[in-house]
């Protein structure tokens, strides 16, 4: 578990022209993978294989049920894209709108290491 600045990539699947990118607030958050078997929607008891997901935590971690755990929602099939020194692109699946009429897009993050 790292410590990072996240800042998005894309915007409803779209990527963001550069200048966007760097000059865009990150959000800072504790990077984790997490893999797990991944049930589709229309079938919940065949898990379909071990997915992993990349996930930005709330850093500290909160105290109470009520407060909010993720900093961004969570990307489906998350792995490296790349890192070199202290920064990096995360890539996958991002979901948007609630679980009956989620949206799929791809999504990158551009993470740096807080130190």
């Amino acid at each position: 578990m790292m410590l990072v600045d996240v800042v998005l990539m894309r915007r409803d699947g779209v990527k963001l022209p550069a200048a966007v990118v760097k000059s865009a607030a990150p959000s800072r958050g504790r990077l984790v993978f997490v893999t797990i078997p991944w049930r589709g929607l229309h079938e919940p008891h065949n898990p379909r294989a071990d997915t992993t997901f990349a996930r930005l935590l709330v850093d500290p971690p909160p105290t109470s049920a009520d407060e909010r755990l993720h900093v961004l929602p969570e990307l489906r099939d998350g792995r490296f894209r790349s890192w070199d020194g202290d920064q990096g692109v995360i890539v996958g699946i991002e979901s948007s709108g609630d679980f009956a009429v989620s949206k799929e897009y791809p999504q990158a993050w551009w993470c740096r290491l807080v130190r």
